[in-house]
């Protein structure tokens, strides 16, 4: 039977087109599919949206938390820096007594080094950056202005302190005196005592006379240093009040003295000797350090310096206090910020687990439609494996018998044909060729598709079999009117690692597509280079070339790049070229412009041998 040439494969075309592309899903299956992917790329974005918003106010916080920190950094720099000026400050008024005390050239000079110190630490005070940090910065100006007043007074006291030397060492003197009668009658009440209790007969009234004497004395003394200490009314009526009391405690003592020996009479006349002239010069010390008329260091000190002083104490515990209360507002801001940051840490690691679960359960539910999916997969590869076993039993079978008869009628061995019987004949023996060449790609294909196809890889000279294939391919190159030109030599060795069917195939198939898609009087070049580790076979061909968007369809089954029908092929030769290349470890590739010709190349790994 003879065929039209436009419609003579279509039926065997669709019939495999629906056996390669049968393994997708039913309808209602990938409906469900989509509707299930839909649900979860929904949740994940949810769940996403939700972390972004819990992570950048976790951040917000943290950034805030961060300059509070750096606030509280400067605060605690300010209350250390403070707390350095009030240390430099009792430094430098601890130089500045022991200057009013010795009086020497070398007291006042550290006495005007530890003041300009104190300077120093007043301007570190007020360069400290505190624009961060809500104080009073008034306080620090005033501290600066009251420390500057106090060393423009400070020069003058040196000299008023030369002035009132004479009139100290006089003082110092008389004071000096003073505290060897007081130890001389401390000293003295306690021996009397001692005396007394080591006779035999011990008169217990004159001891207990004398103990309160010895209390009385210690009370005056403790209320004199008291007066020399703070000079003012109170302590001097209490130092005068004791020293009448102790007036009438030793009245009493000396009327009881009289009756015992002369060691006790002698040691209390000393007594009474050393506390008299004590009492004697005592109203002359109280007025000199009470008047304070001879110290005109003292009331120049008074006048000047101290309450100078007292402002610069006063301006610094009043910053010092504002800083404290500062820091204290500050760290309680720190706490919340940081008890919010860990509930938004809990709240995160929530979302967290609970995007975990929740991707756990659509990666179960996903495994399980994947094996689902594996399974109708199996299932149809199954039946597409006994379709095409069908249609190799079904087709191949028939169409041998009909090359074979018609290869028989071409013959033509009793000359009763016609010319146009064996035109006929001829057609029908080339379409049962081509159609037989189809089953065979197809089941070659189906192989590859299913992981079946099996290969015998060894070391092949790549010239040999690529002169086996432009052999073969002589043929139809001459009834087209193409030249083949073989650079590669006979004698050349390329030894490459390859199935040498599977190679054969793949260059007849190259070869043939290079004839075939050539113009008239065209030619196709095959060459061969070496690479690393691999050989690169060029065939090229003088044809119409192929657009660069055709370039990505090449290598898809069933795909002709809208070639006209007079020229062969279902667009399943390069598919299976491709599939056939790469299993043998290979590359394939095209490199084509247009109305210029393409060049398909082929890059196969070298042998070790």
């Amino acid at each position: 039977m003879y065929l039209g040439s436009v419609n003579k494969y279509k039926i065997l075309e669709v019939c495999l087109s629906f056996a390669m592309q049968s393994n997708n899903k039913p309808n209602s299956e990938r409906v469900r599919y989509i509707d299930f992917m839909d649900r979860r790329l929904l949740v994940f974005v949810l769940i996403v949206i939700i972390g972004l918003i819990l992570s950048s106010n976790l951040l917000l916080s943290v950034g805030k938390t961060s300059q509070v920190h750096d606030r509280l950094r400067v605060a605690n720099q300010l209350l250390l820096t403070t707390q350095q000026f009030q240390i430099q400050y009792d430094v430098s008024r601890a130089a500045i007594n022991t200057f009013m005390f010795l009086g020497s050239d070398e007291t006042w000079e550290i006495a005007t080094q530890e003041t300009q110190k104190l300077y120093r630490h007043a301007e570190k005070l007020a360069q400290t950056d505190s624009t961060q940090v809500n104080i009073q910065q008034q306080l620090v100006a005033d501290i600066r202005m009251n420390v500057n007043e106090y060393i423009l007074k400070l020069p003058p006291l040196r000299g008023i302190r030369q002035d009132t030397r004479g009139v100290i060492e006089g003082v110092l003197s008389s004071t000096e005196t003073q505290a060897a009668n007081s130890y001389r009658v401390t000293n003295g009440l306690a021996n009397a005592i001692q005396i007394l209790l080591q006779e035999d007969n011990k008169d217990k009234d004159l001891i207990i006379l004398l103990q309160g004497a010895q209390n009385r004395w210690l009370r005056i003394i403790s209320e004199f240093r008291a007066l020399l200490l703070l000079r003012n009314s109170r302590t001097q009526q209490a130092t005068l009040a004791q020293l009448e009391q102790f007036k009438k405690q030793w009245a009493q003592v000396l009327n009881s003295v009289n009756e015992f020996d002369i060691l006790i009479q002698n040691q209390i006349s000393d007594i009474d000797k050393s506390q008299k002239a004590w009492i004697q010069a005592l109203p002359k010390v109280i007025n000199v350090h009470l008047g304070k008329r001879w110290r005109t260091d003292l009331r120049y000190m008074d006048e000047h310096l101290n309450p100078i002083g007292e402002k610069i104490l006063s301006s610094l515990n009043a910053y010092e206090l504002n800083v404290a209360e500062y820091i204290e507002t500050t760290t309680n801001e720190i706490l919340a910020l940081e008890k919010k940051n860990i509930i938004w840490v809990f709240v995160i690691m929530g979302l967290i687990i609970t995007f975990s679960m929740t991707m756990l359960l659509i990666y179960t539910r996903l495994l399980a439609a994947q094996q689902r999916k594996r399974m109708d997969v199996e299932r149809i590869n199954t039946m597409k494996t006994d379709f095409l076993s069908t249609i190799s039993h079904e087709l191949r079978t028939p169409l041998n018998a009909i090359i074979g008869f018609s290869q028989l009628l071409e013959m033509n061995i009793d000359q009763t044909l016609t010319e146009q019987q064996k035109l006929n004949i001829n057609e029908i023996n080339i379409a049962g060729n081509h159609l037989l060449h189809l089953v065979n790609e197809i089941l070659d294909l189906s192989a590859i598709d299913s992981g079946n196809i099996n290969l015998n890889m060894q070391s092949v000279n790549l010239c040999e079999v690529l002169g086996e294939a432009v052999s073969l391919s002589s043929t139809m190159a001459e009834k087209l009117d193409i030249k083949i030109n073989n650079k590669i030599s006979c004698s050349t060795i390329c030894k490459v690692n390859v199935d040498p069917v599977r190679l054969r195939q793949v260059l007849l198939n190259l070869i043939s597509n290079a004839i075939k898609y050539n113009i008239k009087g065209g030619m196709v070049t095959i060459s061969v280079e070496a690479k690393k580790n691999m050989y690169r076979i060029n065939i090229a061909d003088t044809g119409i070339g192929i657009t660069k968007q055709n370039l990505t369809k090449l290598f898809q089954p069933f795909e002709r790049l809208g070639q006209p029908n007079e020229v062969e092929g279902a667009g399943i030769g390069l598919m299976v070229t491709k599939e056939l290349v790469e299993s043998m470890h290979g590359k394939i590739g095209v490199i084509s412009k247009l109305d210029k010709g393409s060049t398909f190349w082929v890059e196969l790994v070298a042998s070790k041998d």
